[in-house]
């Protein structure tokens, strides 16, 4: 049989299949997204201890080829932070407590905001709360840091507001708290690259599932979030946006 009739055979093979069933249908395309979208509860996960600081530490997103890293870390007693979790650039949010650097050129309370190239050494003092972000990238050194009302809110969607960190749209690093009115809706979009929503106040729907404070949910790159809606009391969120497969820009991110 020659190739053309190979491939004509197996157009005809495919024209004859049935369309799966729509139970079936349904659950490919639920095993899908439940590959793009992923939720860790704030009672869930584990908190684990760093030798090096008196901190406890919980694992929420690490890719498979070691690109990105996000976690939170706790503060047990007034101390150091831990090394980065990746080399490269690290960005904090400092979410409960303080942070101080090491040269005391820099203090951040809450709403607080660090992103650097190298990461320098932090101390916290006990019960801080730290979200940290970060990524195998190269690049000039930088540093820079903000104050929790350093940067003022600016209009952003229809129903709520946006307080830049870190980036603009587009660049391949960004990072914003996103403030949404009681009972708003964030339309349908798609996502070039990694997407992280930690909820910092409020309560939301997203993919089906609410989150309330504490919670965290990532959706992969190139994927697609359905509507996302707030609850009542509206919701705080802290996004980071990483396209990992444009490391070559993040150096100019500013």
């Amino acid at each position: 049989m020659s190739l053309p009739d190979d491939f004509a055979l197996l157009h005809g093979l495919a024209a004859a299949t049935p369309p799966p069933p729509t139970l079936l249908r349904d659950r490919i395309l639920a095993a899908a997204r439940s590959v793009s979208f992923s939720f860790l509860m704030r009672g869930e996960g584990m908190w684990l201890p760093a030798h090096e600081a008196p901190v406890a530490v919980k694992a929420l997103f690490l890719d498979s080829q070691d690109r990105l890293a996000t976690r939170l870390i706790r503060f047990l007693g007034a101390g150091p932070m831990p090394a980065a979790a990746l080399p490269g650039r690290r960005s904090l949010y400092v979410i409960e407590g303080a942070l101080a650097s090491d040269d005391d050129a820099c203090q951040l309370v809450a709403g607080g905001y660090t992103d650097e190239n190298p990461a320098r050494g932090w101390r916290g003092e006990v019960g801080s709360l730290v979200m940290e972000f970060s990524q195998q990238a190269g690049g000039a050194r930088r540093r820079h840091w903000q104050h929790a009302a350093a940067a003022p809110s600016v209009a952003a969607v229809p129903d709520g507001s946006v307080r830049p960190l870190a980036g603009t749209p587009g660049d391949a690093c960004t990072f914003f708290v996103l403030s949404m009115h009681p009972n708003a809706t964030l339309a349908e979009h798609a996502h070039h690259g990694v997407e992280e929503l930690f909820v910092l106040a409020g309560s939301c729907e997203v993919e089906g599932r609410r989150l309330a404070e504490g919670d965290y949910h990532r959706a992969a790159n190139h994927s697609s979030h359905a509507p996302t809606r707030t609850s009542d009391d509206g919701c705080d969120l802290l996004v980071g946006l990483r396209d990992p497969d444009r490391f070559e820009d993040l150096a100019h991110t500013v």
